[in-house]
């Protein structure tokens, strides 16, 4: 409690001065290999060799919506679907960010396994602060997960698989992205 009113009075204090925060003083993530069990409050992002950004599976390890597994020609592949989920629970992002020690304006609510291929759209395991900068972060993350819709949508794979493509190092799953 006393660590996540700090955090919200920094981020207060940030966001009124006008200076962008990044995480742990730095422009990159705190990364490093997770050990077997997470310490109470904290997760850590993992960072692999290619630049690969990915929540700690303790933390965050995803879960896939069974009725989109089901059926998801009727659910994913339906834009009108798509459009009437609900976003991530910013009470839930606020909390996992403190336990990533994110900091303001360093991350965007996102989910483990997007909706769009699969994803919970309401479980708090689907959640995590994705970060913004660098490279492996939300901007290259986002071409993936689309590409993966498009793949599912054109029975090239099914919602298992690209929920499995999603997890650890995605970069090297042979998955083109835009840049």
């Amino acid at each position: 409690m006393r660590r996540s009113m700090i955090v919200l009075i920094l981020a207060l204090t940030v966001a009124c001065a006008g200076v962008v925060a990044v995480f742990s003083g730095s422009d990159r993530p705190r990364h490093r290999t997770p050990p077997a069990v997470a310490p109470p409050g904290e997760c850590f992002y993992v960072t692999y060799p290619d630049g690969a950004v990915s929540p700690d599976p303790r933390c965050s390890p995803g879960q896939i919506n069974p009725a989109v597994a089901a059926h998801p020609r009727s659910t994913i592949c339906d834009p009108a679907w798509l459009a009437r989920l609900p976003k991530p629970a910013a009470r839930v992002i606020a909390g996992l960010a403190v336990r990533y020690g994110a900091t303001a304006f360093a991350y965007v609510p996102a989910y483990v396994i997007p909706p769009q291929d699969g994803g919970s759209p309401t479980s708090p395991a689907n959640q995590w602060p994705e970060p913004l900068n660098g490279w492996g972060g939300f901007h290259t993350r986002d071409p993936v997960t689309d590409e993966l819709n498009d793949r599912i949508c054109s029975g090239k794979e099914n919602v298992a698989a690209a929920a499995r493509l999603l997890e650890g190092d995605w970069l090297s799953q042979g998955i083109p992205d835009d840049d």
